[in-house]
C-alpha cells in the first residue's frame, strides 16, 4: 500500500503543472538500466530504495502555440533545427517503496537552455535531443554526498536521416529507428555519479491527454512494482 500510495504523489506531482491548455507534453518512458555506485541506493540516506529496472518518466512540458527557435544548421541545408522552449521537465523514478521526482520550471518558457530540439537532415543525420546542466532541480538528493541533480540528457539520433522530413516534432512510433539512442541523470562529475535509462516509448500528447497517459503509467508501474516484489 505505501508503494501504491507514493506512486501516486509521484503521479500528482508529474501533472501538478498542467495549468494552460496549450501546454502540450512529450513523454518518454522507460526503466533504468544502471545506477553509479557514488549514488547508493537510498534517498537522503533513507528510503526508498532504487535499483536497476525501476520504471521511469520524463515528462517535457512546451507551450504548443508557441513557435520554435529555428536555425539552420551543417553545410547547405537551411532552417533545419528547431528548438522547442520548455515550460518545465519532470522525472520520476518509481523505486520499490517510493516514488522519486525532481523538477525543474520556467514559466516564462523563454530560455534556450532549456529546450528540446528537432534536426532534420543535418550532416545526414535526423535528430531529437533534450537536457539540462548548469541548474538545481527541486527533488531529493543522492548518495552518501547527498548530491543534487544538476545535469540531464537524452539524445536519439537516426544516421540514415529518415525519420524527419522537417522540423516539427518525429512520430516516435517506432524507436528502433534510431541507430542511437542515450539518457542519463548526472549528479555528480563522475560516471559513478549517474542514472542510465532505457527508453521504451515516447509520446506527444496535448494536455487533455496527458492525464490519462499519466495515469495509466502510474498504473503500469504499480503492477510491475508488485510483481517484482513477488517474483
Amino acid at each position: 500500500m505505501n508503494c501504491i500510495r507514493a506512486l501516486f504523489l509521484g503521479f500528482i506531482g508529474a501533472v501538478g503543472f498542467t495549468t494552460s491548455a496549450l501546454a502540450d507534453s512529450v513523454i518518454v518512458s522507460g526503466f533504468v538500466t544502471s545506477v553509479g555506485s557514488n549514488l547508493g541506493t537510498s534517498i537522503d540516506g533513507t528510503s526508498p530504495n532504487f535499483a536497476d529496472r525501476d520504471f521511469y518518466t520524463i515528462t517535457l512540458t512546451y507551450n504548443s502555440a508557441q513557435a520554435p527557435r529555428i536555425t539552420t544548421q551543417g553545410v547547405t541545408d537551411t532552417n533545419n533545427a528547431a528548438d522547442y522552449y520548455l515550460l518545465e521537465t519532470n522525472i520520476t523514478i518509481f523505486a520499490d517503496d517510493g516514488a522519486l521526482t525532481w523538477t525543474y520550471a520556467t514559466p516564462a518558457a523563454n530560455s534556450l537552455s532549456h529546450s528540446f530540439g528537432v534536426q532534420n537532415n543535418v550532416f545526414g543525420n535526423d535528430k531529437f535531443s533534450a537536457g539540462l546542466s548548469g541548474v538545481t532541480f527541486s527533488g531529493p538528493t543522492l548518495g552518501p554526498g547527498f548530491q543534487n541533480f544538476s545535469h540531464w540528457s537524452l539524445n536519439f539520433t537516426d544516421y540514415e536521416g529518415t525519420i524527419s522530413s522537417d522540423t516539427s516534432i518525429p512520430n516516435f512510433s517506432d524507436l528502433t529507428a534510431y541507430n542511437f539512442k542515450d539518457i542519463y541523470l548526472q549528479f555528480g562529475i563522475y560516471t559513478e555519479d549517474r542514472i542510465e535509462l532505457f527508453a521504451s516509448s515516447v509520446s506527444v500528447i496535448p494536455e487533455s491527454s496527458a492525464f490519462a497517459m499519466l495515469a495509466g503509467t502510474v498504473g503500469l508501474a504499480a503492477v510491475l512494482v508488485i510483481r517484482r516484489r513477488r517474483y
